[in-house]
């Protein structure tokens, strides 16, 4: 693990400067050390969480989390009734809008069970078809899989809210940003964010390769059941 101080420090060294020497203060370097932090979320898909709604009858929009990056997967039912909970497919606007030309009708005759999901904008997801009564009884859930910003850190014993071998990498996104900005050295601006990406890359494929062994020795799972969570992840 990694503190603020830590990563800074690590900074310095790779622009070698101190903080004597150094073109940037140590409120700079934080500010790209939580640019490095906030980029990290969004390629790892890490820190992630749910957030359950109670959808509405008649109501068709419903806003995401104040902390929301990144929508993974998306489920509608009661969790109570094993039967009725389902994963639902997110799509675009134009694929939907492809599938049915009236999907904006919230009309009472347009009601039903939702089946689809689209991000209606950065902050809001639609639900297709609109919820009808029954679809909208009490327990009848919209469950979000998303990614949430890691928060910005401030104080110097802070640790990046990432998982934990991803932390020795922040420096070099950083520097990166260090070397692009006041130091104008693209090149060497360009080497440290290369080394950031392979680095990340290594790790992304010896932690995906670990959590598919696992899921085949406890459960038999195949590479074509993984296509589910590829499709219905989408970036606003």
């Amino acid at each position: 693990m990694s503190t603020l101080q830590q990563i800074r420090d690590q900074i310095r060294v790779l622009i070698d400067e101190t903080a004597t020497n150094s073109h940037f203060t140590n409120s700079e370097l934080n500010d790209f050390v939580n640019q490095s932090i906030n980029f990290s979320a969004t390629q790892l898909e890490h820190p992630r969480d749910f957030t359950e709604i109670q959808v509405e009858e008649g109501k068709s929009a419903y806003s995401l989390p104040d902390d929301f990056i990144l929508l993974r997967t998306a489920y509608f039912g009661d969790k109570t009734d094993e039967r009725d909970i389902r994963p639902i497919p997110i799509m675009s606007e134009e694929t939907l809008s492809a599938i049915n030309k009236s999907w904006l009708d919230e009309s009472s005759s347009a009601r039903g069970r939702p089946t689809r999901l689209i991000m209606l904008d950065k902050n809001t997801v639609l639900l297709h078809p609109t919820p009808d009564a029954t679809e909208s009884a009490a327990g009848k859930l919209l469950i979000i899989d998303y990614i949430f910003s890691p928060g910005n850190l401030s104080s110097d014993s802070q640790e990046p809210n990432l998982p934990v071998p991803y932390h020795n990498l922040l420096q070099f996104y950083a520097a990166s940003l260090c070397y692009l900005g006041r130091l104008q050295n693209p090149t060497q601006a360009a080497t440290l964010r290369k080394k950031f990406d392979d680095e990340t890359r290594l790790i992304q494929i010896t932690v995906e390769k670990e959590t598919k062994g696992g899921q085949n020795w406890q459960w038999g799972f195949t590479d074509g059941l993984e296509d589910f969570d590829t499709i219905n992840r989408i970036i606003p």
